[in-house]
């Protein structure tokens, strides 16, 4: 296959049958389905959880996995709760505010513990809250269509040398990358180039600037380029105190630290070294977590700043497994998975859930059982993890999905432990056709890096 594959629904179509394969024979969503429906019989009271609401008031009540069936989690009595379901209603049942981000695993688990003791909760009105404030999420694609041409109304009424006309096409070239189009990082360049940085308002703008340029030429391999633009907005960053400054110099930090990681495959000077990966992310976690604890104590702070600080408090705890895991270190790399999966249960959308990150920590987790398997019974254990982050990752249709390449390059591996070496080795051709620059242990190296 010589193909390069930059979208999900390429990815798709070009696994065709081994797909249907994959879900059939590994995705365990099915099987605990029927689990979970034997379960709800026994599960009491029969009255939804979080508003205390049982039918007819409610047109059903379903059982809802606390730590989500989305992530692999065990359907036992204990991670199951009943929630009210109302598709045609507005606003939605508590079950649709709970999977959509609306209250955290720890919320709910806490929820649960008042509903089998008959206590009342009020979780529906915070989610309720948290849903009119924050939700749902824009990730359809029509949601950034709608959005981009707003961006581009507001920036024809302003005047091209005015600095709020470049911090809109600067919004505009970060909508544009986000779209899942053949041409959107090409279309994506094309509009930040029209940026000009010094007319930006302040350094934090002009460190957003190079932070979204280096994005941009990261996904299309231009690894000099982004490199630099995100060692520069760093800098920027660095000479200012002010708050919010430190979780923004920590996401420039986890990209650089990506970038090392496909410099050093392809033999590309400059990159750090694995020492200075773990050291840097290591630093950027320290100056997050800072910043999040000050904006926490700061008043008058606007509500995306402690999301965005909160966001990138846990990119860094998923990004620390990563080093250890390429370099052998399980164990470590599943102690660093335990303490990001015990953040991710303290979030909801309010402090930088969303649905992507599912799929990452996921794959880390089924990436971590198949690296420490020991038998064939191990590793074909592990693939379920695997194949369950892969249909949720390219459920999200994403423009050079990012993780994907690592993720089918792990199923081959574990298809091949587990003698379907064959299947392996046709997804294996799958995993190297895709271009994702994103890849820690697989990644894929331009042929020619254009910076």
């Amino acid at each position: 296959m010589t193909t390069s594959l930059r979208t999900s629904s390429a990815i798709k179509r070009a696994l065709a049958e081994e797909y249907a394969y994959l879900v059939a024979t590994f995705d365990p969503k099915h099987r605990e389905r029927q689990a979970t429906n034997a379960i709800k019989k026994r599960l009491a009271p029969w009255q939804c959880a979080a508003c205390g609401r049982r039918p007819p008031e409610v047109e059903r009540l379903e059982a809802a996995h606390i730590a989500p069936l989305a992530e692999c989690a065990e359907t036992t009595p204990q991670n199951l709760v009943l929630l009210c379901k109302e598709p045609r209603a507005k606003p939605p049942g508590c079950h649709t505010l709970f999977d959509s981000g609306c209250a955290s695993i720890d919320e709910m688990d806490a929820c649960r513990e008042s509903w089998t003791a008959g206590r009342s909760s009020v979780l529906r009105d915070r989610m309720l809250l948290v849903f009119q404030q924050h939700g749902p999420r824009p990730h359809q694609q029509g949601h950034l269509t709608k959005e981009l041409t707003n961006l581009r109304a507001q920036r024809n009424s302003l005047s091209v040398t005015s600095p709020q006309w470049h911090d809109v096409q600067l919004s505009i070239a970060e909508v544009t990358r986000r779209r899942a189009r053949r041409d959107a990082l090409s279309g994506a360049l094309h509009e930040i180039e029209k940026v000009e940085s010094r007319l930006l308002v302040d350094g934090r703008a002009r460190s957003r600037f190079h932070y979204e340029r280096a994005y941009i030429n990261l996904l299309l391999g231009n690894l000099r380029q982004a490199f630099i633009d995100f060692d520069e907005g760093r800098t920027i960053l660095a000479q200012s105190s002010t708050v919010g400054n430190r979780w923004r110099w920590a996401a420039h930090t986890a990209l650089l630290a990506q970038v090392s990681c496909i410099m050093r495959a392809g033999d590309t000077a400059g990159g750090w070294s694995w020492n200075s990966v773990l050291r840097q992310l290591a630093d950027g976690l320290g100056k997050a977590r800072a910043d999040l604890k000050e904006l926490h104590d700061t008043d008058g702070i606007g509500e995306s700043e402690l999301r965005n600080s909160s966001r990138w408090v846990y990119n860094c705890l998923v990004h620390l497994v990563k080093p250890d895991l390429a370099q052998g270190r399980v164990n470590a790399a599943r102690k660093r998975w335990d303490e990001a999966a015990k953040y991710w249960r303290t979030m909801d959308i309010t402090s930088g859930w969303d649905a992507g990150s599912r799929s990452n920590l996921l794959a880390l987790y089924g990436q971590i059982a198949l690296a420490s398997a020991a038998s064939e019974e191990d590793a074909r254990n592990a693939l379920p993890y695997l194949v369950r982050a892969l249909v949720l990752l390219l459920g999200l249709r994403r423009q050079q999905p990012e993780g994907v390449r690592d993720l089918l390059f792990g199923i081959a591996d574990g298809l091949r432990r587990v003698g379907e070496g064959t299947r392996g080795g046709q997804i294996m051709a799958v995993a190297a056709a895709c271009v994702d620059y994103s890849s820690w242990f697989h990644p894929s190296v331009p042929t020619a890096d254009a910076a």
